[in-house]
């Protein structure tokens, strides 16, 4: 199945879970059901064959690694370690996702544009949409970082930008505290802005 939407976000400062939540009501919403429908990369870095701990000298090369993220900067309040996942080949992985997705939304923290990988990602998207005219980008600012696409090279016109906030939550995929999400309202008008699609609706 192809993707419908890539998200692109900042692992740190709890990223990383917020968009497995994010993600599991997306598929809920769209009645998605495939891994890479709603493309998270360490998501379905692990869906295939993986080494659990450590990677042997003679790794094969269609082999994700998954362990404990130990890096300080991904500890949550609690000092708990996410479970990470990287793929060798996660580069052309993301680029078929990026090109089959028909919503690219983009998670803006202070932690996104902190990382050289998400600005890559974000500068990458210039090339998508000369690709493509159909693909829609969105880019949810959720710590009023004032986002201009101009200074990425992208045109405005292309970009919708949605004002949101980080909301504390514990609970389900949440599971630690320091954790958050975001509110109805703002899930509400990212729906609305991603749009209906009931073409989309698997089985």
């Amino acid at each position: 199945m192809s993707t419908r939407i890539l998200m692109s976000f900042a692992m740190a400062d709890g990223g990383m879970m917020f968009v497995q939540w994010l993600r599991n009501k997306l598929m809920a919403q769209y009645g998605l059901f495939s891994t890479d429908s709603v493309y998270v990369d360490f998501v379905s870095a692990r869906s295939g064959n993986a080494y659990y701990g450590t990677t042997p000298d003679n790794a094969l090369p269609d082999y994700a690694t998954v362990k404990p993220d130990t890096r300080a900067h991904m500890r949550s309040a609690t000092n708990a370690m996410p479970i990470g996942a990287m793929h060798p080949q996660w580069k052309d992985m993301l680029e078929k996702a990026m090109d089959e997705a028909e919503v690219v939304l983009f998670i803006l923290t202070k932690q996104f544009l902190e990382s050289q990988w998400c600005i890559q990602e974000l500068k990458g998207f210039k090339e998508v949409l000369g690709k493509r005219m159909g693909v829609k980008g969105i880019v949810l600012d959720l710590d009023g970082t004032g986002f201009n696409p101009a200074t990425y090279g992208l045109p405005a016109e292309r970009i919708s930008i949605l004002q949101g906030a980080r909301e504390a939550h514990q609970g389900g995929m949440l599971w630690d505290k320091g954790l958050w999400c975001i509110s109805e309202g703002t899930y509400g008008k990212l729906v609305t802005e991603i749009g209906a699609h009931s073409e989309w609706r698997e089985g």
